[in-house]
């Protein structure tokens, strides 16, 4: 990922690109992300003289970039302007989607425009840095009484299971015990 944050000019960013490779020890990437697209770094991705997106896609042309897509955390303006730039060369999109976002940060009309635009969503956040794992006591009563044998976060990845134009579901688990649970919800739909 090119982290748009971290740079001051286009040599820093070929440079920080092609450092990669030698970390990586790879001679392609399948999949490379622009990092977090957002109010702050859209500036310098749409600008036409730093040549970001034009070196990408160069690379992509001749094979070290096998799929090139990006991150977002931007307002729904924001992502439909980079949309109407570079949508056509983008073939995946990493966006915060849950069910509560779904609502309180436009995360519907967000999903609504990747698919407009045919891209695929990559979903991070399924649920919320774990605040949709654990609930207030009444809440997990309710939905334990509909499925017993199934976890809180299960609700959470079993909503976006739902959501066709969903092509991979972050889950960011950090224990065993998580795994475990992750593998049973997914396994069973």
């Amino acid at each position: 990922k090119l982290p748009m944050s971290m740079i001051n000019s286009f040599e820093e960013a070929k440079e920080i690109y092609e450092g990669q490779f030698k970390t990586m020890q790879v001679e392609y990437f399948d999949f490379y992300l622009l990092h977090n697209v957002n109010e702050r770094t859209i500036g310098t991705y749409l600008d036409p003289r730093w040549g970001i997106i034009d070196y990408l896609k160069e690379q992509k042309r001749i094979g070290r970039i096998k799929h090139l897509g990006f991150s977002c955390h931007g307002q729904m303006d924001l992502l439909t302007d980079f949309l109407d730039k570079y949508g056509d060369v983008m073939e995946f999109c990493q966006l915060q989607v849950n069910y509560l976002d779904w609502t309180l940060q436009n995360a519907k009309g967000k999903y609504e425009l990747l698919e407009k635009h045919n891209i695929p969503m990559w979903v991070m956040e399924p649920v919320r840095g774990g605040k949709l794992a654990v609930l207030r006591e009444s809440e997990e009563a309710k939905l334990k009484a509909v499925r017993p044998d199934e976890s809180i976060a299960s609700w959470g990845f079993r909503f976006l299971q739902d959501l066709p134009n969903v092509g991979m579901i972050l889950s960011g688990m950090s224990t065993m015990e998580q795994l475990e649970d992750n593998i049973k919800t997914f396994s069973k739909y």
